[in-house]
């Protein structure tokens, strides 16, 4: 007897806990604290209330992107992520900016042009002009690299090494400016010059008279000529 009136007092019991509501357990709800007068006022929810959402009552859930309102499904996602490829119907990209149109661009500095064969002719005449010989003779052999077949460079050289002392190299580039230009008369006179120094008088006078020839009104024209025929005239007379 004893045994079945502790199996009816235990069934008494759970069915008294199965009539509270669930979320008026553990106190701190919606009713108040256990044991107050708002307890024994308030009546019990339906039974077919919902439970919680679990997620959205957690701290640590993380929102649906773009949640819609109640009732509503959820706008998808938008394809934000900087590593995301454009779908087939996305716009285009625009074409991206040349690298010179940069406003901090630096335009490249264009290489100094290098001057010209007369600059560099006009450059030495001063420069010889000023007793300054060994830079003179240098416009002048850049004049002539320049420019090879200009006859008044390869002349002025000459007359530049002439003045060093240099007579075989200034004999060499008088007849580089003969060849650049036979119709060029002064560089005659000069080579015939150097020529009658180095005892070759016939070629001397030979000179002397070319040299004539193509600048009858130069100022010294007559006294060249009479030069050419008194060394033609020594010649004859073997001396």
């Amino acid at each position: 007897m004893k045994t079945i009136g502790i199996f009816a007092a235990l069934s008494a019991a759970a069915l008294l806990l199965a009539a509270i509501p669930a979320y008026c357990q553990f106190g701190g709800g919606p009713m108040g604290p256990p044991g107050g007068a708002a307890a024994s006022q308030e009546s019990a929810p339906s039974a077919q209330a919902q439970p919680p959402d679990a997620q959205g009552s957690s701290p640590f859930a993380l929102p649906a992107a773009k949640q819609g309102r109640a009732g509503q499904p959820a706008a998808p996602a938008p394809n934000d992520s900087p590593f995301a490829l454009p779908g087939k119907d996305a716009a285009p990209a625009p074409p991206a900016q040349p690298a010179d149109k940069s406003p901090f661009a630096l335009t490249p500095a264009k290489p100094a042009a290098a001057p010209s064969a007369q600059a560099l002719v006009d450059q030495g005449v001063a420069l010889a002009r000023q007793g300054k010989l060994d830079q003179a003779q240098d416009a002048f052999w850049r004049a002539v690299q320049a420019e090879p077949g200009n006859a008044v460079a390869w002349n002025n050289l000459g007359l530049t090494l002439r003045r060093q002392g240099k007579l075989d190299q200034a004999m060499g580039a008088y007849k580089k400016a003969i060849e650049a230009d036979r119709s060029y008369a002064v560089p005659y006179k000069n080579l015939g010059v150097l020529l009658e120094k180095a005892g070759e008088r016939a070629l001397a006078a030979k000179a002397y008279r070319r040299y004539a020839e193509l600048a009858p009104g130069a100022p010294d024209a007559a006294a060249v000529k009479k030069r050419a025929a008194w060394l033609k005239s020594r010649l004859k007379q073997g001396k």
